[in-house]
């Protein structure tokens, strides 16, 4: 059976997000460098590859959010145009990286129903078996209700991570963070933060202190949540800092990384 590992880059790792719908192409270079080093040195080895929205789709989906207090259908369709603008340049970086990648735009094969998100990944097994790599994103979706009445809500990368997960029963799952890991606090905020090397699923709440930021799709809090939903025995989720050289390889490789280990 195919080993696939999911690996999600966050929007705040390969944008700037500060700045409005700009990319911080060196850094997704060096990462899409990375990948495709894991992908040479290791044939027959299958991705998952997710990013997240960073200053293209949160900026203007909290604006949204701002005016009218939901999504609307404007809101829907621009933001859904500039997170392809942002996937493209993604895919971009990978063809030039020599990765054989397709996008699987997450409003194609994903819907909600009152809020409860259901996504057909048969494109995403067809890549996989392919040998290609699929690329999915966080995302608008059309939310049917059981009015019939059509919402539209965001899907995080981290969502998107979780359920990809869930369905190929993958075993290891690795996140892709502005911060060199999980804290026992929020380093940004706290200069006492410590570095938690290794942790289990069930430790994650007792010992660590999350404060949020303020970000559409929550902050490292909602990320570890997200992935706890998934977490079955025997699978390791990995959260790393993404602008340490060689990190990602090195999770990817099994090998020495700066980051956490959280064990199922």
């Amino acid at each position: 059976m195919t080993l696939i590992k999911v690996v999600k880059l966050g929007g705040s790792v390969i944008t700037c997000k500060d700045s409005p719908f700009t990319v911080n192409v060196p850094v997704l270079y060096d990462l899409a460098h990375q990948i495709s080093k894991y992908l040479r040195d290791n044939l027959g080895a299958s991705l998952v590859l997710i990013h997240g929205g960073g200053s293209y789709g949160h900026a203007l989906v909290r604006e949204c959010l701002s005016m009218y207090g939901r999504i609307t259908r404007e809101c829907f369709v621009r933001t859904a145009h500039y997170m392809m603008m942002l996937n493209n340049i993604v895919l971009e970086v990978m063809l030039a990286n020599g990765i054989e990648a397709v996008s699987i735009p997450t409003r194609s094969i994903c819907y909600a129903v009152d809020s409860t998100v259901i996504c057909n990944v048969d494109q995403i097994r067809r890549c996989i078996s392919a040998g290609i790599l699929p690329v999915v994103f966080g995302d608008v979706v059309i939310d049917i209700s059981s009015a019939g009445e059509a919402k539209y809500i965001v899907v995080s990368g981290d969502k998107l991570a979780q359920m990809i997960a869930r369905e190929f029963h993958v075993n290891e799952v690795i996140l892709v963070t502005d911060v060199d890991g999980i804290f026992t606090s929020d380093p940004k905020r706290d200069k006492s933060a410590k570095l938690i090397k290794e942790l289990k699923a069930a430790e994650v709440r007792g010992r660590v202190k999350f404060m949020e930021v303020t970000d559409v799709t929550g902050g490292m809090g909602s990320k570890v949540v997200e992935m706890l939903e998934y977490c079955t025995e025997g699978t390791r989720i990995l959260v790393i800092g993404g602008f340490i050289k060689d990190n990602l390889y090195n999770a990817l490789s099994m090998k020495e990384f700066i980051g956490t280990t959280i064990w199922c």
